[in-house]
């Protein structure tokens, strides 16, 4: 696989997954039907916050769209429909009534795959998910379409991992911070939950050096009794490395009632269009270290400034250098390489800071550990304000 088929995927992804500014907002009274109800009247612990987050998830089966809006700032929006069974099985078609189909991203239990018309596409290209973890490819593309997924309000905590917090946000929400690891090495994640309702607004992963790989922004939630889930109908994606920012606008909702036997979640056929194996035609992965078929590997872009260059929030990039913190972990002790993943401590790279709180100030202490316990960095990442939206109530629920 080539650098500039690595290219051709990202940009794919960049257009097929968004809706830009000039989407138009549809703006109605909110029902009180669908208000999504308060679950947290005092301080959750870590623990019920990521019960809610979990059940609002296990409680999907299947979602589906009953229409949806696409597009990047600079190019005009197209129609979408998207379908999921999570955690693994996706798929978001694009189209125009001129140009028909313009994209096709997928996902199921053992493959992804990604199709643009134009976009300087080479074919279609696949790869499988355990094959793809082990390729210099998931450097370059982080995240597959799966992730989508939990961008739209259905993350999940798994238990094995490392947590800590909750932290309380500038804005008064709680913030989680998970320590993952992966074949691209250690990865941490911050989610921002909801103060009163426990959805999931922010999700936002840095690498080891504490650089920002991806990021979802979910709002306008509406709640649908039927099924007891809290959705959101306007998700912001933002991949750092490819300099673009994104959004998905959802009309409405199908609960629940998607079947599989038709093919969704199937890799299509294209006869006009080559397929493409991300990881080498045999199908094996690229041993650790080996460059790309087609030349050496060259960097997707320059590294974030330092200073000079902010983010949305207004607050600027991190440091290009990482700056561990060194704060201490529940039970004390030093750092055991054989510890169980769930208690194994974790260095903590540095973050971005808002909300007046300074890096290495942490002046909002974890809500369940004593301050003198716990003197880690503020890593908040939430918008600076969470808008107010409206929309249409979830379709099929009159």
């Amino acid at each position: 696989m080539t650098h500039f088929q690595l290219h051709s995927v990202a940009a794919i992804l960049l257009v097929g997954l968004a809706c830009g500014a000039g989407c138009p907002q549809l703006m109605r009274p909110v029902d009180p039907l669908y208000q999504p109800p308060v679950v947290f009247e005092t301080a959750p612990t870590m623990e019920q916050l990521m019960a809610q987050v979990n059940m609002n998830t296990q409680r999907v089966q299947s979602l589906e769209s009953t229409g949806a809006t696409l597009g990047l700032k600079g190019f005009p929006s197209i129609r979408a429909q998207i379908y999921m069974m999570p955690p693994m099985k996706f798929r978001m078609i694009g189209e125009t009534a001129l140009t028909g189909q313009l994209l096709d991203l997928g996902s199921n239990d053992q493959e992804f795959w990604v199709w643009g018309r134009g976009f300087e596409s080479p074919g279609l290209m696949y790869a499988r998910h355990d094959e793809f973890q082990q390729t210099m490819a998931k450097t370059i593309l982080p995240v597959e379409p799966s992730w989508v997924a939990q961008a739209m309000g259905l993350a999940r905590f798994d238990p094995n991992d490392y947590h800590q917090g909750p932290f309380p946000t500038a804005t008064g929400n709680y913030e989680i911070r998970t320590t993952m690891t992966s074949s691209a090495g250690q990865i941490t994640k911050v989610t921002v939950i909801d103060k009163q309702y426990g959805y999931v607004l922010e999700q936002h992963m840095y690498d080891m050096a504490g650089q920002p790989i991806a990021s979802a922004m979910a709002s306008n939630y509406r709640y649908d009794p039927n099924s007891n889930v809290s959705l959101p109908y306007k998700v912001d994606i933002r991949l750092p490395k490819s300099g673009a920012d994104f959004s998905i606008q959802i009309i409405g909702y199908r609960i629940n009632q998607l079947t599989e036997g038709n093919g969704t979640f199937a890799k299509p056929h294209r006869p006009d269009v080559p397929e493409i194996n991300l990881v080498g035609n045999s199908g094996m992965p690229l041993p650790s270290g080996q460059p790309l078929p087609g030349g050496q590997y060259q960097p997707t872009s320059q590294s974030y400034p330092s200073t000079g260059q902010p983010l949305p929030t207004g607050q600027p990039y991190p440091g290009q250098q990482p700056a561990p913190v060194g704060q201490p972990y529940p039970g004390g002790g030093q750092f055991d390489p054989y510890a169980p993943t769930s208690t194994q401590p974790q260095i903590t790279p540095q973050y971005p800071s808002s909300g007046g709180y300074p890096l290495g100030a942490n002046t909002a202490p974890s809500m369940n550990q004593p301050s003198s316990q716990f003197t880690a960095v503020r890593p908040v990442y939430e918008t600076a304000a969470r808008e107010e939206f409206n929309s249409p109530p979830i379709r099929g629920m009159r």
